[in-house]
């Protein structure tokens, strides 16, 4: 947390929030975000990085499609640790039924995956190495 500043917790996307409240629903909804990947990479991509940066703690920013799409991750990684230094973090799992969260979280990573390959979109590396650039900008 930054000195006098007042730290909210994120908020997770609509779908995610639901994801994290009933983890159930993870096969469909990472069955639904492989659909809108084929749609459309970098909204899709957009709206997993965007889960990640705030499960994260990182303040409520979200990871736009353009941002993807320019392909600028240090840029990207620069305004999010900027963003988190002025803002603080605050744990998004750190609330009733967190827990619980927690496992829907990596399941949903784990199944969006699994989605991907299953229908040979994982070989296209775009997504895979766009979440890999912001995981490892972001652990520095």
């Amino acid at each position: 947390m930054v000195e006098g500043k007042t730290v909210r917790p994120p908020s997770f996307s609509s779908s995610a929030a639901i994801v994290l409240d009933h983890p159930a629903a993870v096969p469909a909804a990472a069955q639904e975000w492989a659909d809108r990947y084929e749609s459309s990479r970098a909204r899709a991509t957009a709206e997993m990085l965007t889960l990640l940066v705030r499960a994260a703690g990182a303040p409520d920013d979200g990871v736009t499609p353009g941002e993807v799409e320019d392909g600028d991750v240090d840029a990207l990684v620069a305004r999010l640790v900027t963003a988190v230094t002025t803002d603080g973090v605050a744990d998004p799992f750190k609330r009733r039924g967190g827990k619980a969260a927690k496992g829907a979280y990596g399941a949903l990573w784990r199944a969006a995956v699994t989605a991907l390959a299953g229908r040979a979109l994982l070989g296209d590396s775009y997504f895979v190495d766009k979440a890999t650039a912001v995981l490892l900008g972001l652990s520095w």
